[in-house]
């Protein structure tokens, strides 16, 4: 091999460690690599020079400028990694890219000027993405990473926000929730309350007897709980039947007290209601008798549902003066049978009134003076309520009316 070629062959490697080492960010492993890189090469071209039958002296004084070359260049590689270990402690931010693509410039510099390879460098360079461009990339997607995490913390933002809206919202539909449960069960237990009361009213009102003289407030009550709508159909029914008897509504109290007993047609309390009512009608309508014998068929009715207590009255019981409240356990059954007795009693009463009375008023109208007095006369002051109306209205004692006893006996009634 010539010398020429030799050189060249230096040249060569010089300028492939030159570039490899430009190429890469200079690092301590990789100028220790170039360093050792070179010794081999060193090594390399001795024993090539060897083989060469080039005399003594011109090998070693190319090896003693070879030595002194390299050793020049293994003490700028000593510093510049010396340098870099200094940088790459202190850069810990994007610029630390920016400044060690100087120093990679400066050595590419350095090289190229102590082996003569600075063209051939720089041409290679060329070649590479310039790291200021790099650089700006690098800039450009912080920056939109940036931007990236600004827009995700807003939508966090407003995520937790959303978040936080549905926790109030769902916090007040709750407490609305519970408030309208708590009302709905305070209503419950209002309404159970007023409903207990109602029922222990209308229960009072029941118990009452079926003459009884009822106040406003009564019927005041009545008309509240239909109003009110806290009673079953039933109680309905016989607080519509209590209010009209209170009105004096006789026809209408037995169409409400008859419901009752399409249900039921043992109903004592509904027949003995029933009973009084076409009492009172019949008490009213003299001349229309279908209300005295529907009283009569009532009561009769009323034995039938209840023989274990009309049996002493029709004389099946030995004792007598045995009562309802012998006959019967319960206190409420005892208040119904007794008033029952006094409907019995009540309505034979008012037929044997009609009897005589239409007796009397028959003698009247033959002219039989005498016997109307005598069948007039049997008839007590309080035999009807009615009686006093009768003598005044009644069309068929017109031929007595101006008698002086007749005068009497309607100055006894009416007085």
């Amino acid at each position: 091999m010539s010398l020429k070629s030799f050189f060249m062959l230096v040249i060569f490697s010089l300028a492939v460690n030159s570039t490899s080492s430009f190429a890469r960010k200079p690092t301590l492993s990789s100028l220790n690599y170039a360093v050792n890189s070179l010794k081999k090469q060193n090594n390399t071209l001795t024993k090539k020079l060897k083989k060469q039958n080039l005399s003594f002296k011109e090998v070693l004084q190319k090896q003693s400028d070879l030595k002194i070359a390299t050793e020049t260049q293994l003490q700028l590689l000593q510093q510049q990694l010396e340098t870099l270990k200094q940088q790459q402690l202190s850069y810990e931010n994007k610029k630390q890219a920016k400044k060690d693509s100087t120093l990679l410039y400066l050595l590419a510099i350095l090289s190229a000027s102590a082996l003569g390879l600075s063209l051939f460098s720089l041409a290679l360079l060329r070649r590479k993405p310039q790291p200021e461009a790099k650089a700006l990339q690098l800039t450009a997607r912080l920056e939109q990473t940036e931007d990236n995490i600004i827009k995700l913390s807003g939508q966090a933002a407003q995520h937790h926000h959303a978040v936080d809206s549905l926790k109030v919202t769902h916090g007040e539909l709750l407490k609305n929730f519970s408030n309208k449960l708590n009302k709905l069960d305070n209503e419950r237990k209002q309404s159970y309350e007023r409903r207990q009361a109602v029922e222990k009213e209308l229960k009072y009102l029941l118990q009452q007897p079926v003459d009884y003289e009822a106040t406003e407030a009564d019927r005041l009550v009545l008309s509240t709980m239909l109003e009110e709508g806290n009673i079953n159909f039933d109680e309905i029914l016989q607080a519509k039947s209590l209010l009209a008897e209170y009105q004096n509504q006789w026809q209408l109290a037995i169409v409400y007290w008859e419901t009752l007993l399409a249900e039921n047609e043992n109903n004592t309390l509904a027949l003995l209601h029933v009973g009084y009512a076409n009492y009172k009608l019949a008490e009213n309508h003299r001349q229309d008798e279908c209300y005295l014998v529907n009283a009569t068929n009532t009561y009769h009715k009323i034995m039938q549902s209840a023989p274990e207590y009309f049996e002493d009255i029709n004389g099946y019981d030995d004792d007598e003066n045995m009562g309802a409240s012998e006959l019967v356990s319960d206190p409420e059954k005892v208040v119904i049978y007794q008033q029952i007795e006094q409907l019995i009693m009540k309505v034979d009463a008012l037929k044997n009134y009609y009897s005589i009375y239409n007796l009397a008023c028959e003698y009247a109208k033959e002219g039989n003076t005498e016997a109307a007095q005598d069948w007039l006369e049997q008839l007590t002051v309080d035999s009807n309520p009615l009686h006093c109306k009768h003598l005044r209205e009644e069309k068929d004692l017109d031929s007595i009316r101006d008698l002086p006893w007749f005068q009497h006996l309607i100055r006894e009634s009416c007085e």
